[in-house]
């Protein structure tokens, strides 16, 4: 029988995903930007490089079909770092679309290798220590995003474009290693049109079970989206009486070791209490912080600490995500593809919840932003709280039937 391994191996393993990620959201516009370019220009390179994310449930089916998950990791690791530090090399100015073409491919990599790793979590990974896994990964991306766009920012500006390229690619190698202390066990290969088959027949079963809907329906639901970090960075700023330097500092590097630390403590209450419930208090905590911004101070003080809290209990939320994630797709059949649509359904959530939280900003400034947010977060916490009875029930029925037919 294959050994499981310790929840923190998947910490460095998602490493690359948050380099990749990391530099795509930071160091590229930077880098773009400086070239003079204009800004449209630098939105549609930047956004192009990062579609891989929102399409990767396109291959996702293959991870389950054919293969063990952690070859496909070794090769999209490979395919990551090869195509990042060949983008760090080229000059965009006069080279913009093989610049865009390698980052396309360099979140190719990102993307499935981050997929292969879900898969390990939820297949290698007994149920009682998926929320401790789903901490360390989680983990290992926000703190990774965070950690790695600030390191691909510092070596944009001080490093040769050569010596950037090396490091990125050496840092993200270095962090695949851990995979070869995975013990996967192998699955028998069948015809690939039987698999598909299978594939989607499991996905089937988990979509319509009362787990599987109220899952998809929370979700969608915007009860941990935390929407409002992404617009930390934009002209909130001026209104905080903030510069663009502090900005980066606190929403970047130390916004992701806040992140990271609260992704850790969201695994742990994840495995001492029902998932759903983790996810929706997380949500509370979350939408606390929200209200005391939006009523808060306009200093620099204020912005540090609130956004800095706001990212911390993000982390909490993003983790006990994972982990009900985890908890709900199984450890057999499609889990590739059945994590990787319900991840596809939240971030459709972090997306609509963002536009609302930007409408808020323009209608009302900091005070409409933040609540806003609260509000998208506490409609959200009521949806989980009526799955959480819908499930309840069906579970109440079973034991009653059970009682019935021992009877």
């Amino acid at each position: 029988m294959a050994r499981a391994p310790h929840p923190a191996i998947f910490m460095p393993l998602i490493l690359p995903f948050g380099v990749v990620v990391g530099y795509g959201q930071v160091a590229t516009p930077y880098v773009l930007d400086k070239l003079g370019l204009l800004a449209v220009v630098v939105a549609a390179s930047q956004q192009t490089g990062q579609l891989p994310h929102t399409i990767k449930i396109a291959w996702a089916p293959a991870l389950d079909a054919r293969g063990l998950r952690k070859h496909w990791f070794m090769g999209s690791l490979a395919l990551a770092a090869v195509a990042l530090a060949a983008a760090v090399l080229v000059n965009p100015k006069e080279q913009l679309g093989l610049y865009t073409a390698l980052m396309f491919a360099a979140n190719v990599g990102a993307a499935t290798s981050s997929a292969a790793v879900d898969a390990l979590m939820a297949t290698t990974v007994p149920i009682e220590r998926k929320g401790a896994a789903a901490g360390w990964s989680m983990a290992g991306n926000l703190g990774g995003t965070g950690v790695g766009g600030a390191l691909g920012l510092w070596l944009s500006q001080h490093a040769q474009p050569i010596i950037a390229a090396l490091v990125l690619a050496v840092v993200m190698l270095a962090c695949g290693i851990p995979i070869l202390r995975i013990d996967e066990e192998g699955r028998p290969t069948k015809p690939i049109l039987p698999a598909i088959g299978g594939l989607v027949k499991d996905l089937w079963r988990t979509a319509i079970s009362r787990e599987g809907w109220t899952g998809l329906i929370i979700c969608l639901s915007p009860v941990g989206a935390g929407a409002a970090a992404n617009l930390f960075s934009g002209g909130m700023h001026n209104d905080y009486h903030v510069s663009e330097e502090h900005v980066e500092v606190v929403t970047g590097l130390l916004g992701g070791v806040v992140s990271a630390v609260g992704c850790l403590i969201g695994g742990y209450l994840a495995d001492r209490m029902r998932r759903r419930v983790a996810y929706a208090a997380a949500g509370a905590l979350m939408a606390a912080v929200a209200i005391a911004m939006a009523f808060g101070p306009l200093t620099p003080g204020a912005f540090t600490y609130g956004t800095l809290a706001y990212q911390f209990v993000n982390g909490i939320g993003y983790a006990a995500f994972a982990a009900f994630v985890l908890e709900m797709i199984g450890h057999e059949g499609a889990v590739t593809t059945k994590y990787t649509l319900f991840v596809a359904a939240s971030n459709w959530a972090i997306t609509y919840t963002a536009v609302l939280d930007g409408w808020g900003y323009d209608k009302a400034k900091v005070p409409g932003l933040f609540l806003t947010d609260a509000g998208a977060t506490t409609v959200g916490i009521v949806i989980v709280v009526v799955m959480l009875l819908v499930t309840r029930k069906k579970k109440v029925e079973a034991v009653a039937a059970t009682d019935a037919s021992a009877a």
